[in-house]
């Protein structure tokens, strides 16, 4: 396409050299009646972009709209301004030769450029329509461009002057390829916005900048039509100065979409005009400077042959620095991968965290693979992703993507995942680069996964700190509830009951009764409850009031503390022998809590069974065991049933346990005969 984009740079200059030779180039007349250098920097933008489009698919008609058009333009400008020149300003060539300009460039005028960016709205980004009803509006834009295009060959005579004047005919066909022209164009822009909502990622962008193209182009055509033929206002910048600038934005937005977002993907052909440009430059200069300066010293051909021949070697120390600087501009950071590694290892340092260094070395995965999306994902030992960084565009569920483990040969510390761009999949020399970069990065990964591990250690550490000080918190608590329950019962209970037994015993000291008198059973009274305050203040603790008074009585006392007159029988063994002070505190809190959520207890029964000791509540009726009994009685090993009309714990004694008949109270004896019932009240 080489020599259509070289047309249009030629029209173009000579455009540009007619109008200056007329003098009209800075005038209104250039910039408004013939449209330099908008319209003329407009078509040779359409067409080099149309141009490398088609190079690089020839099937893709978004590149023939924008060529084709680019052509057209150019070509009719120049035949303008070369036909004014000779006609209006006495410019050389025959006035047949200038009238024929003329015609064309009324057959080659707006209506080509009009009708193809209406088509390219249509076909925009992937060059096919939205459905088959969207045919109407092409058939629409290509019917308009003929009736527009109708004229000039009704009237060539006509169309061959320089200020013509059509008929009514030509006028209405006019108008009506006008409309319809207008018509595809706001179709194509509805079909953009269309394709934007059903869009995603990298293709969303794209669309994007094709309806920055057209909004503008459709409100400067619709603007155009209202001022000129519903307003009535006169051709000037207020009617065509913003058709002008939104035709030079179409191609340069369209130029965004396919260079910065890789659309039709013409990097290659890119790399190439790159390539031609800079040796064309280099040579040039070269030759200009060693054979002005040889052939300036010396004449005849041999002398400006041999500058010829220097000049064309001294172009090829420069050919790697043209052809990398033709890479650069084309390719940008993904032809230069090392080079990328070696800024990511400059931005490493700077990380402040892991999650930050993964999103650095995505970044740098995608910049040199030219990538849409990039997901690094850091796992621990386990293979359990633990960190993620993410480059791009955001993956949606369902979309492709190319998976690469990060291992250092013998750890594997995650993946790299790479969704590549629609038009570009990932080649050898992407991959290689992501091989180095895993390899590169591997020991900052390792430390990465050190760090993670290390944060996991500490946010355990922390979170058992804070249990420890909910644990310390709650001891707190309970040993302040414990310290209020003593002072109470020390204020409510003992010291009452203490002030009584010392006013008994001074009484009896004064006066001793004598042996069967009930003074000493009311004595006994008083020492019974004085040893049942004690045994509140150390409730749940194993004491010395338990082993003095044996655990028969002390059951019995805590049957009369609360009130019940359910008699109490307790075995010869345990009354010899008393069981394992964590069983005996057991059962004395047993018998307390039944006694609270059974106050009508008719009898207890504590006695031995085999290897285990047996707590009987008798209650008369059936009753389910409740959950504090059930409680208390496993805190101490043991287990709790209800059977028929009874609550039956059961406790194993220790081991070699044997009931004797000794007395196990040093210096007391029993204070109830064993075997009997005692009726507690």
């Amino acid at each position: 396409m080489r020599w259509a984009i070289g047309i249009t740079v030629l029209a173009a200059v000579v455009d540009t050299v007619c109008m200056g030779l007329r003098g009209r180039l800075f005038t209104s007349f250039g910039f408004i009646d013939h449209g330099w250098p908008i319209i003329t920097l407009t078509g040779v933008v359409s067409a080099v972009m149309g141009g490398l489009i088609v190079a690089r698919d020839r099937r893709q008609p978004i590149g023939w709209l924008l060529l084709i058009p680019g052509v057209t333009t150019t070509l009719a400008l120049a035949l303008d301004a070369y036909c004014g020149w000779v006609l209006l300003d006495g410019g050389p060539g025959s006035t047949t030769a200038a009238l024929i300009c003329g015609w064309l460039a009324s057959f080659l005028g707006a209506q080509i450029p009009f009708a193809a960016n209406a088509i390219i709205l249509l076909l925009a980004p992937r060059g096919r329509l939205l459905g088959r009803g969207w045919s109407a509006a092409v058939a629409a834009a290509v019917i308009g461009c003929v009736c527009w295009s109708l004229p000039p060959l009704l009237e060539a005579a006509t169309y061959a002057q320089v200020d013509p004047q059509p008929g009514p005919l030509s006028q209405i066909l006019f108008v009506a390829g006008l409309v319809l022209i207008d018509a595809a164009v706001v179709a194509g822009v509805v079909s953009l916005f269309v394709r934007r909502r059903r869009s995603h990622g990298v293709a969303r962008v794209q669309i994007q900048w094709f309806i920055v193209a057209a909004v503008p182009f459709a409100a400067a055509i619709l603007w155009l039509v209202g001022s000129r033929y519903l307003l009535d206002l006169p051709r000037g910048e207020a009617t065509h100065l913003p058709l002008f600038l939104a035709e030079l934005a179409f191609p340069l937005a369209i130029t965004v979409a396919v260079l910065r977002y890789r659309l039709y993907d013409i990097t290659l052909v890119l790399n190439r005009a790159w390539l031609l440009l800079g040796a064309t430059v280099v040579v040039g200069v070269a030759y200009v400077v060693v054979v002005g300066v040889v052939g300036g010293s010396a004449d005849g051909f041999w002398p400006v042959l041999l500058a010829s021949a220097v000049a064309a070697c001294l172009f090829q120390p420069l050919r790697a620095h043209v052809v990398r600087l033709a890479d650069r501009l084309a390719y940008g950071v993904r032809l230069e991968p090392y080079e990328a590694l070696a800024e990511l290892s400059r931005r490493l340092a700077d990380s402040p965290g892991s999650d930050a260094t993964l999103a650095e070395i995505a970044d740098a995965c995608q910049r040199s693979t030219g990538a849409q999306t990039v997901v690094i994902e850091l796992h621990d030992e386990a293979g359990v992703p633990v960190a993620v960084g993410v480059a791009g565009a955001d993956p949606g569920p369902a979309d492709p993507m190319v998976t690469t483990p990060i291992t250092d040969g013998r750890d594997r510390f995650g993946v790299i995942r790479i969704r590549p761009a629609p038009d570009r999949p990932l080649g050898r020399r992407d991959r290689l680069v992501v091989n180095g970069l895993t390899e590169h990065a591997a020991l900052v990964f390792r430390n990465l996964r050190l760090e993670a591990g290390l944060r996991a250690k500490i946010d355990e550490l922390a979170m058992v700190a804070d249990q420890i000080d909910r644990s310390r918190a709650r001891l707190t608590r309970v040993r302040d509830d414990e310290l209020a329950r003593l002072e109470r019962t020390l204020r409510m209970t003992m010291s009452p009951d203490l002030d009584r037994l010392g006013r008994r015993l001074a009484v009896l000291a004064a006066d001793p009764p004598t042996g069967d008198s009930p003074a000493w059973a009311e004595l006994l009274d008083e020492v019974g409850r004085c040893l049942t305050a004690l045994r509140d203040l150390s409730h749940g603790v194993h004491s010395d009031v338990l082993e003095s008074i044996g655990l028969g009585a002390a059951v019995a006392a805590r049957l009369a503390h609360a009130g019940s007159r359910a008699p109490l029988t307790v075995a010869d063994e345990i009354t010899t022998r008393p069981p394992d002070p964590v069983v005996a505190i057991t059962v004395e809190r047993a018998v307390v809590t039944a006694v609270t959520v059974a106050p009508r207890i008719g009898a207890v029964d504590l006695t031995v069974v085999g290897a285990d000791l047996i707590l009987r509540f008798d209650l008369g009726a059936h009753r389910p065991v409740p959950v504090e009994l059930a409680d208390v009685v496993a805190g101490g090993g043991g287990t709790v049933t209800a059977d028929h009309t009874r609550w039956v714990a059961r406790f194993p004694l220790a081991p070699g346990w044997a009931p004797a008949h000794d007395s196990p109270y040093p210096g007391a004896e029993p204070v109830h005969p064993p075997g009997v019932v005692l009726g507690v009240g």
